[in-house]
């Protein structure tokens, strides 16, 4: 059974496409790393996630689609910086003892916050 996350929508800029007067440069989110762990001892599981830009009306910006092996820990970072707003939503073909965590780096390529997910499916 397949599960979908995603972040919501996530606020990287005013609403007038200025940068929020408290972000600087060591705050505005530049990439998410997304991390999945499969800790299956048998079974891989397939992934697919997809960036949106929520700026206006949902549009789809890039894809990625994948496998983690078992007992495996899967890691990819996605470009977020021309982003306004934007969602991240990834779908684990399976659910059981597959961990999945979402974390915002800035622009120095440090960690500034971790992006709650929602399981929406």
């Amino acid at each position: 059974m397949s599960v979908l996350y995603s972040t919501g929508p996530v606020e990287n800029m005013n609403g007038d496409g200025s940068l929020d007067p408290s972000f600087t440069l060591d705050k505005l989110v530049y990439s998410v790393v997304v991390n999945v762990l499969n800790n299956n001892e048998s079974k891989s599981t397939k992934l697919k996630m997809d960036v949106f830009d929520v700026d206006g009306p949902k549009n789809k910006v890039e894809s990625y689609e994948g496998k983690v092996e078992k007992e495996y820990c899967y890691s990819l970072e996605l470009e977020v910086s021309e982003l306004n707003r934007f969602e991240i939503q990834i779908e684990l073909s399976r659910k059981d003892n597959v961990l999945v965590s979402m974390t915002g780096k800035n622009a120095l390529g440090e960690i500034i916050r971790e992006l709650p997910l929602t399981r929406i499916k």
